[in-house]
């Protein structure tokens, strides 16, 4: 996907060459680095931008997948993935607007950005932009430890399940319960660092700051697994007695 943006960035760069007076941009580019990449070449050219953001519930999105061709479908983690990270207009977006799958082009926005072409950057516009490179990278390096770090900790769970005399049936359920809370706090963890996580005031991980340390921060992490697991084992375990 980084290649085929690359391809249509420099599509963008050939139209304004050859004097096209209006080019769309149609990709979700839901990081805002993604989209001050196309600020870069506004100003370069000296002509206006507006981003415009067409929402769509995240439902909508994955039913609207599911009728496309198999060739042409996107897996619907992939989706939830993106309508996480999504962020919001930067400050740098002078011209931004927000419409309904149903409404019509906003033709007088897009005039005021025309006549209102990007010239130089400010400080804040570039500081605003490094810091949100760095945040994404961090984040994405912070979820790679964590997922080397829970495998790690699924394998020792299991370990210690079959020096117990767990048998076959019980050790292929308790695999499916780890491999279960695994990608489920990875989920919770990755909403959490998009910011998506802060509407959700029971979230357990909510106190972890990877910004401080990240090994100790994964370390949290882990202990959060062996709680639910140990939960939800007991859970099981009650249920069989009371079966």
């Amino acid at each position: 996907w980084k290649d085929s943006r690359l391809l249509a960035r420099q599509q963008v760069i050939e139209s304004l060459k050859g004097g096209d007076a209006l080019v769309l941009v149609d990709d979700n580019l839901y990081y805002g680095s993604m989209r001050y990449s196309f600020c870069q070449v506004a100003r370069e050219f000296r002509v206006g931008i507006i981003t415009i953001k067409v929402e769509c519930t995240l439902e909508e999105a994955k039913v609207r997948n599911s009728n496309r061709s198999t060739s042409r479908r996107v897996p619907e983690e992939i989706i939830s993935r993106m309508a996480e990270r999504f962020e919001d207009f930067a400050s740098w977006e002078k011209h931004a607007v927000t419409l309904q799958a149903a409404d019509q082009l906003p033709w007088d926005e897009i005039a005021s950005a025309w006549l209102d072409p990007r010239l130089e950057a400010d400080e804040a516009e570039k500081a605003s932009i490094i810091a949100a490179e760095d945040r994404q990278r961090n984040a994405e390096n912070f979820l790679h430890l964590v997922d080397i770090v829970l495998r790690k900790a699924v394998a020792e769970w299991m370990r210690q399940c079959q020096e117990q005399g767990k048998d076959k049936k019980q050790l292929q359920s308790i695999s499916k319960n780890c491999a279960c809370h695994r990608k489920e706090l990875l989920q919770e963890l990755r909403s959490f660092l998009s910011n998506a996580c802060g509407e959700h005031k029971g979230c357990e991980l909510c106190w972890i700051d990877p910004a401080v340390d990240a090994q100790q921060a994964s370390y949290k992490v882990c202990q959060e697994f062996r709680r639910r697991m140990s939960i939800s084992q007991g859970r099981r375990v009650a249920e069989s007695l009371l079966d």
